[in-house]
């Protein structure tokens, strides 16, 4: 039996209430309702993350996540809907099964379901220098994981916002010392 409780809802080794599935893709209700109408949409396959995950494999997923928000927001008359996707610790992924969230929402439910950041609006330089760091590694997808690896050895398995943001400056100042050199 696998020790992955989204691959045991596969295989029919642990219960789950089921809303769809697809050849390779699966919804089924989340056991944690915040509020009536949240929806796992999962390969059918073991994919850890969205790192592992294929094109195809994702557009599969992504259909049916779209079929199921329709459905939600029909069936329960949502006054507006979340998708949500979460990858590794830091990103706050509790099952590390690829999976999407669909939440209904509904006017006055904030105190039930908590989402969202504190703004931060950089300026357009540094936006462009986070564009080129990232676009750069958009053609060359070995480079891109090979570059997400060595990050990831350098900052560590756990780190504090702090720190992601001193590496982010660190980034910055490295490309803007590149840029004028």
């Amino acid at each position: 039996m696998s020790e992955c409780i989204f691959c045991r809802i596969v295989n029919g080794e642990a219960a789950a209430s089921i809303v769809a599935e697809t050849a390779g893709a699966l919804a089924f209700m989340d056991i944690n309702q915040p509020v009536p109408g949240h929806v796992l949409v999962i390969p059918k396959a073991h994919i850890q993350d969205i790192y592992a995950l294929d094109a195809a494999t994702g557009a599969e997923v992504f259909a049916l996540t779209i079929e199921v928000a329709k459905a939600v927001k029909a069936a329960l008359q949502a006054d507006g809907l979340n998708l949500l996707q979460a990858n590794e610790r830091a990103g706050q992924q509790d099952v590390f099964h690829f999976h999407m969230h669909v939440m209904a929402r509904y006017t006055g439910d904030r105190d039930r379901v908590h989402l969202g950041w504190h703004p931060h609006l950089p300026a357009r330089a540094e936006l462009d220098a986070l564009a080129e760091r990232i676009g750069s590694l958009m053609d060359a997808p070995d480079r891109a994981d090979e570059m997400g690896r060595a990050g990831a050895e350098r900052i560590g398995a756990e780190f504090s916002a702090d720190r992601a943001a001193e590496e982010m400056l660190a980034v910055l100042a490295e490309v803007a010392n590149s840029a004028s050199g």
